[in-house]
């Protein structure tokens, strides 16, 4: 365990903000004085319920005697209740200072939650695509928006018990070893024997626990997420029961290994409360029986008492926080590993293909050419099979391009390439000649408009789905007529009651399929795109519908770049050029007419 204790310091030192790092150095240097002020208030007590049993005390000490005589007061009575209010005020102040640090542990443990989660969706948005289509989306969902937070809950906030604890503990021990040093050391050796046993046979099944936990709470997210996704089809099929019965077992189970846990933390306090008290009530005995007066083992029996009271706690909190830590171990380890997971440069191990025999015609270059790939090869990791075969092409300027083939011939990709979001493994891809790097991208994606199949709205205005990632504050809404305009959906914005700033409802509910897709073709245009890129963005739409978002295709044809693709070649009609890909190989290349002409054709 101490290997785990110094190794969640070092993961969490790298962690912290250089403000984070002086605010958990502040608190560590009041857990000092939190501790001292700790001993005070034990230390105190016992005069005072010496002198509240043995009045006559106070003239036979000379020193209490001077500060009778100082206070000015007439009786002793007025004396002790004095000594009483000073003694109470140490133990209010010493209550205060522990509240005050635990508010500060938390808002600490708050800050770093904040920061780390914002940090893991960070480190994910910077992830190369193909790190995306490797990874549940639920998964990612689930560690920044709760197994992040237990980097606090099972890591720092723990550890920080610990801490302040431990130092609260040793300075109460160091008051009894002065009182009586065999006393103190015997119960340091009872404490620990007793917790240090009692987690020798849990820790084992902490740890069995903590993996449960964590796996069964990705599941949860995982089903929810798939509940609420396809919540159309779980209405018509009525899958609502299926549903809540897949979930219901492993939401029970993670609440089952919560409850374990919280229990293995608490239970051994009673027990140890109940020992406490029994030698405490021995010690009362041995007294009364060896004492010749009894009033002179009053000032003791408190002091123990107190310090039993003030150091029960702390050990208690001691043991409860390691037994989270154990069991919070694997998940606080997992998100760590999240943020070493994925690539920062998009690279994938190199490949030689050879050229395979198929169909390919000789392109040549262009010096004109926006785009050009030159024998680009590519295959989506965990795949034997390349994806895209040697391609070679060329794109020039404001012309409209249309990419066709069967599902699975390597349309999209060969267009994800295009863009940037995939890089190849073998071959170039040159951006104006130029071949494209990871430094030049985001110069790149600033050129490029991307219209999706499946469009997806925010739960906001129209105009703030436009200018997507624009603080509504700063939206240019000429800019937004202008893009819905030339997608020609402005028309049945007008109609709406509070036009542009109308709420499209989550993922567009309030809307048609066709003015979601038109909506989609805005927000590209809105930041006003050198190209534009369809991703089959009518293959869900009927005829009708699909003939309107056509028509704001043609409408930007020799406008801009486009780059369209599609399953069928009657969508192509309006393309200046045409490529035919199968199996990844580019097998055809020419005008839709000749496309058509071609026997080639394999077109479902």
């Amino acid at each position: 365990m101490i290997k785990k204790f110094t190794q969640s310091i070092r993961q969490f030192a790298k962690m912290l903000t250089p403000r984070q790092k002086k605010f958990t150095t502040l608190l560590l240097v009041l857990m000092a004085g939190c501790g001292v002020l700790e001993v005070i208030s034990i230390i105190s007590l016992s005069p005072f319920l010496a002198i509240a049993a043995k009045p006559e005390l106070i003239m036979g000490n000379a020193k209490l005697a001077w500060l009778y005589q100082a206070t000015g007061v007439e009786s002793q009575e007025a004396f002790l209740a004095i000594l009483g209010a000073l003694v109470l005020f140490v133990l209010l102040l010493a209550n205060f200072a522990n509240a005050q640090i635990t508010y500060a542990q938390l808002r600490l443990a708050g800050s770093i939650n904040a920061s780390i989660s914002s940090r893991l969706l960070q480190h994910y948005l910077h992830q190369p695509y193909k790190f995306f289509l490797q990874r549940n989306t639920s998964h990612l969902q689930s560690f920044v928006q709760t197994e992040s937070v237990n980097l606090t809950s099972y890591g720092l906030v723990p550890l920080l018990w610990v801490v302040q604890k431990s130092i609260n503990a040793s300075l109460i021990l160091i008051a009894i070893v002065v009182v009586d040093p065999v006393a103190a050391f015997g119960s340091a050796f009872a404490f620990l024997f007793f917790y240090l046993t009692i987690y020798i046979f849990v820790r084992k099944k902490l740890a069995r626990l903590g993996k449960l936990v964590s796996k069964t709470n990705r599941e949860r997210y995982r089903l929810v997420s798939e509940a609420f996704g396809m919540i159309k089809l779980t209405r018509i099929h009525e899958l609502e029961d299926d549903c809540i019965k897949r979930f219901k077992p492993v939401a029970a189970l993670n609440a089952r290994c919560l409850a374990t846990q919280n229990a293995v933390g608490m239970v051994p306090r009673f027990a140890l409360e109940g020992i406490v008290l029994t030698i405490m009530m021995g010690m009362i005995l041995y007294l009364i029986m060896t004492t010749n007066d009894f009033r002179d083992a009053i000032p003791i029996i408190g002091f123990y008492a107190f310090a039993a009271y003030r150091i029960m706690p702390s050990v208690q909190t001691i043991y409860s926080s390691i037994s989270m830590m154990q069991f919070g171990w694997p998940r606080v380890q997992e998100v760590f590993e999240e943020f070493q997971s994925g690539d920062d440069t998009d690279s994938t191990s190199a490949r030689s293909y050879e050229t395979v025999d198929s169909v390919k015609p000789k392109v040549a270059s262009s010096s004109d050419s926006l785009v050009e790939l030159e024998n680009v090869w590519f295959n989506y990791p965990a795949t034997d099979e390349p994806t895209i075969r040697g391609v070679s092409l060329f794109i020039h300027p404001k012309t409209t391009i249309g990419f066709c083939g069967t599902t699975g011939a390597g349309k999209s990709t060969i267009v994800d390439l295009i863009v940037g979001l995939l890089r190849p493994q073998n071959g170039c891809i040159r951006i104006d000649g130029k071949k494209l790097q990871d430094e030049a991208l985001g110069d790149w994606y600033k050129r490029v408009g991307y219209v999706p199949q499946d469009i997806y709205l925010v739960d906001a205005s129209i105009a703030e789905n436009v200018a997507l990632g624009v603080p509504p504050e700063q939206i240019d809404m000429d800019r937004v007529i202008s893009a819905c305009q030339q997608a020609n959906v402005a028309e049945f914005i007008d109609t709406l009651p509070e036009g542009y700033q109308s709420m499209a409802g989550e993922n567009g509910t309030r809307l048609s399929g066709g003015q979601k897709q038109r909506l989609g073709i805005a927000r590209a245009l809105y930041r006003d795109p050198e190209v534009v890129v369809f991703d089959e963005a009518t293959s869900n739409l009927d005829t009708e519908t699909e003939q309107a978002v056509m028509s704001a295709l043609k409408n930007l044809s020799h406008q801009r770049t486009i780059l369209l693709i599609a399953h069928r070649l009657e969508t192509l009609k309006f393309c200046d050029r045409v490529f035919q890909l199968a199996n990844g190989d580019l097998v055809k290349e020419g005008t839709y007419e000749e496309v058509i002409e071609s026997r080639l054709d394999t077109v479902s």
